[in-house]
């Protein structure tokens, strides 16, 4: 079922730490309103809770919101900023869409492409099964939806000039990668976001610098920075 960006983001700001089952399922309501299907609205649950809200499981049938950055991030950032945030964490938690993505962008760099050459891409890495049409119409709309793809035609696409981040996004984009990847060391020489998605207009020299010693330590070896995150997440730029 594909996403939009704006659901996330309204929900994430109406959740709060505590939540269960009974006031999620509210508040997703509210924000899926244009939804009419109730088999539609379970599905965009079941995706928004999986990529982009942190749950923690309190018995069998009960789940309870947790803290986490794109909660407290979306909460003080308006949407304009956190948008393509929201497509880095997505990135990050989908290996099936990076894979997917990862292989239109190296052959299509200049060249448009058609829905047919994603179902081939789709069949070749995953298998022809009784789902991988939904599943690629669902993959284009959501790459239109995040600034990825442009729709030419009835089943025609282009790839997007990179998406630019400013100051504060490429801050946040880093503390993101470092929570969402488990990991407090960086190593930006083989920086996966950088090397394998070239989606992202990413330049990082000046904040680096400016940010060094306040949310991170940098050491430089041949190649590279190596960025030791210090700060946690609960922190406004």
């Amino acid at each position: 079922m594909p996403i939009k960006a704006r659901w996330v983001y309204d929900l994430l700001n109406i959740l709060e730490p505590g939540d269960k089952n009974d006031e999620i399922n509210r508040k997703i309501d509210q924000i899926l309103f244009e939804i009419a299907g109730k088999e539609s609205r379970r599905k965009i649950k079941t995706i928004l809770l999986r990529y982009f809200v942190e749950t923690k499981k309190i018995d069998a049938r009960t789940i309870e919101v947790q803290s986490s950055p794109l909660l407290y991030y979306s909460k003080n950032y308006d949407f304009q900023i956190m948008k393509p945030l929201y497509l880095e964490v997505l990135l990050i938690r989908s290996n099936s869409i990076r894979i997917i993505l990862n292989s239109i962008l190296k052959k299509y760099e200049n060249i448009n492409f058609k829905r047919k050459d994603v179902m081939e891409i789709v069949s070749t890495k995953f298998g022809q099964r009784r789902s991988t049409e939904k599943f690629v119409d669902n993959f284009l709309k959501v790459m239109v939806e995040f600034d990825i793809f442009s729709k030419i035609d009835t089943g025609v696409y282009a790839i997007k000039p990179k998406i630019k981040l400013n100051e504060k996004q490429k801050v946040l984009f880093i503390l993101l990668y470092s929570y969402y990847t488990k990991t407090s060391t960086i190593e930006l020489q083989t920086f996966d976001l950088i090397q394998e998605f070239n989606v992202f207009d990413l330049d990082f020299d000046e904040i680096l610098q400016k940010y060094n010693g306040k949310l991170w330590q940098l050491s430089y070896r041949a190649g590279g920075y190596l960025v030791y995150i210090t700060q946690k997440f609960d922190i406004i730029i």
